[in-house]
């Protein structure tokens, strides 16, 4: 099984309040992502955190023009303080030579350094709360083309260490609620995840599964 023959499988999940809308193509890792965007017609996207650079890399190497937002400062409603200096410095240097802009700004500050419609894809593995993953896919989704790709990494919800505790403080990943979410308000024809939720001997998937739809 491959993600372009992925797109034939009917649904076999359910997204709340939605219905069977969810497609799940086994046996494929999010590795074979930027391929399939490529082979897509994607020729220029968006990477939602960059962190260092390392799928970054992997976009490129499939043929892809991309521009990584990531502002690389801590904040209380994230992570504990302390320096993303190293991070950045990382990124760099593993993705020099690549065709790949590093833009240091909030996700939601980078919007007005794009277009509306002018985006073949996005990938969106930044903070996993449920406020920045919703903010981000609504906040992006003007800006891909017909026909573009929305996408991203870890479609889970796990609670945080720090969110059991502290009211107000998000370090969970709700990207499963937030992305489902979405789908059901935008109407998405399908919602395709890469890999089975169930883990079978023989059978390959990530950890983190990645999820991607069509507009």
């Amino acid at each position: 099984m491959n993600i372009q023959d992925g797109l034939k499988l009917k649904p076999t999940f359910m997204i709340p309040y939605y219905g069977l809308k969810g497609v799940e193509i086994p046996n494929v890792l999010r590795d074979a992502f930027p391929k399939f965007l490529f082979e897509k017609g994607c020729r220029v996207g968006v990477e939602v955190g960059v962190n260092e650079g390392e799928y970054g890399i992997k976009l490129c190497e499939a043929g892809l023009k991309v521009y990584g937002i990531d502002p690389y400062v801590a904040y209380k409603a994230y992570k504990p303080a302390e320096s993303y200096v190293s991070h950045y410095e990382q990124a760099l240097k593993n993705l020099k030579g690549y065709d790949y802009t590093i833009i240091k700004k909030f996700s939601m500050d980078a919007l007005a350094d794009f277009e509306d419609e002018s985006l073949d894809f996005v990938y969106i593995d930044g903070n996993h709360s449920l406020p920045y993953i919703t903010a981000d896919i609504f906040g992006w989704e003007p800006k891909l083309r017909k026909g573009g790709i929305m996408s991203g990494h870890d479609y889970a919800f796990v609670r945080g260490t720090r969110e059991k505790e502290t009211p107000k403080v998000y370090d969970g990943t709700h990207v499963k609620a937030a992305v489902d979410a979405c789908a059901y308000i935008m109407r998405i024809e399908k919602l395709y995840v890469l890999g089975k939720r169930v883990s079978k001997k023989g059978v390959s998937r990530d950890q983190w599964r990645s999820w991607f739809w069509i507009k």
